[in-house]
């Protein structure tokens, strides 16, 4: 298991570990588990599907210094925001956000690496610092009470430093990572410039409709690529509202062998998705306008074509990734399902709804993959159930007075169990394997008890 996902973390820039929510982490975090599948892989905490499909070779800068152009998709899509008290009747406490990170199709990312700002505080999960967001996807928040600190470091073992520099009257802020490499981001969070400690660079030039992204030593340029942006317009025919769908990536050129330019295309189709009860209000939501990544042009004439999910089958599985024809005409299909999950905080809980306690919520995630060949033979099956361990104990309603206890069955254990089955000479043969996870009880949900449960920092962890 860990093999494989060593070689996926290496495709890309330095990935590191993540001060993400658990339940909606995207990406990569060493000391995680997942199910490595290829181009795909399965959280198997949280469901989340990660898919990279590599976009031309891997360029080498220098001895550190290596990048790559790649599509990285998370299946964990949608963002909620927290609203206020009062509320109308039957309005929902949050309210489903389409992916606000997503640059190339709802779930998919284009990028070498972003900074953004904090999160307002009524978005789950909220940020109180500046957050970088990794090529496949992964954030890494800058814990801090400043809202523009001039220093400050995560606090997820990724060891990360930002820095906010002033040259010539303009802002830039730069983050050092362990290898030695420093990312300089513009004042709109941009990548602008990597640097190594040897001379070796990137640079990322900007225009409104193109990135430029050259490579080189000193004052020696050596390789420089395209990618092309246009103008999007929604299903309805206007330009977008949210900002991350306005403009997105359309062509992307490559320097390739003997002075060749390897050109990728990309094609969307603009939908209006159903939103559903994704956010656990009775009353289906207003659709969603929004893009769908739905065709990859390679160079040598072959495409990826991604499919999507286009209704709600359980809640928050409209607009995910549902199948993947590769260039080989094989596909993998996936199906998300519900995963019960414990919140690591406590949150006020909805007064429309009495079951609510506040700390458990449903999210969704893979729970089966198939893989077929050309001719649509299955060649193998995986189904992941999740599952929480329960107690019975007496607990308090978020929120709640102390004295409003009451008794339930709470989870103590996470685990998540793998079936695969494959044929073998006409055979069916059927493997199983069980990942456990800390669980978590907490704070607030009952005055005494919840010393007896694993805390914050352990959620989301695997038994050893």
């Amino acid at each position: 298991m860990r093999r494989p996902l060593l070689l996926v973390l290496l495709l890309t820039l330095p990935s590191v570990a993540f001060a993400q929510d658990p339940n909606l982490q995207r990406g990569f975090a060493p000391g995680k588990l997942y199910d490595v599948l290829g181009l795909d892989s399965v959280s198997t905490f949280n469901g989340n599907l990660n898919v990279r499909i590599p976009l031309g070779q891997r360029y080498t800068v220098g001895p550190v210094l290596q990048y790559q152009f790649m599509l990285a998709y998370n299946s964990k899509i949608w963002e909620f925001e927290f609203l206020e008290a009062p509320r109308p009747p039957g309005d929902p406490r949050k309210r489903p956000v389409p992916d606000t990170r997503s640059n190339a199709g709802l779930g998919w990312r284009l990028t070498l690496g972003e900074l953004f700002p904090p999160k307002s505080v009524n978005f789950m999960p909220p940020t109180t610092g500046w957050t970088y967001v990794a090529a496949d996807g992964s954030e890494h928040e800058f814990r801090t009470i400043d809202s523009d600190p001039v220093l400050a470091y995560t606090e997820d073992s990724s060891f990360l430093r930002l820095r906010r520099i002033t040259e010539g009257g303009i802002v830039y802020r730069e983050i050092d990572f362990p290898d030695g490499t420093t990312h300089r981001f513009d004042t709109n969070g941009h990548l602008q410039k990597i640097t190594d400690r040897y001379g070796n660079w990137i640079k990322v030039a900007r225009t409104d409709y193109q990135w430029t992204v050259t490579d080189g030593y000193a004052n020696q340029p050596a390789r420089s690529h395209t990618i092309v942006l246009a103008d999007a317009v929604n299903f309805a025919g206007q330009p977008y509202n949210q900002q991350n769908f306005k403009k997105r990536p359309v062509q992307v050129k490559l320097a390739a062998f003997g002075g060749a330019i390897a050109t990728y295309v990309l094609t969307y189709e603009d939908v209006s998705l159903p939103v559903g009860i994704c956010a656990g209000n009775a009353v289906p939501l207003p659709n969603a306008l929004v893009p769908l990544l739905e065709r990859i042009d390679l160079p040598d004439g072959t495409t990826y074509v991604p499919s999507y999910q286009m209704q709600e089958t359980e809640r928050c599985t409209s607009g995910t990734l549902s199948e993947l024809t590769l260039p080989t005409l094989g596909k993998i299909a996936w199906q998300h399902g519900l995963y019960a999950m414990a919140l690591q905080e406590c949150v006020q809980p909805s007064p429309d709804d009495l079951a609510d306690i506040g700390w458990v919520t449903e999210t969704a995630g893979i729970v089966s993959r198939t893989l077929k060949d050309k001719s649509g033979t299955k060649l193998e099956s995986r189904s992941y159930t999740p599952e929480r361990v329960n107690r019975t104990f007496e607990y308090q309603k978020c929120g709640g007075p102390v004295a409003e206890h009451y008794i339930m069955r709470a989870p103590e254990e996470f685990r998540n169990t793998i079936t695969v089955a494959v044929m073998d000479g006409g055979v069916q043969k059927t493997t199983e394997k069980a990942t456990h996870y800390f669980s978590i009880f907490p704070a607030m949900a009952h005055p005494t008890l919840d010393t007896n449960f694993a805390k914050g920092v352990e959620y989301g962890l695997p038994f050893t």
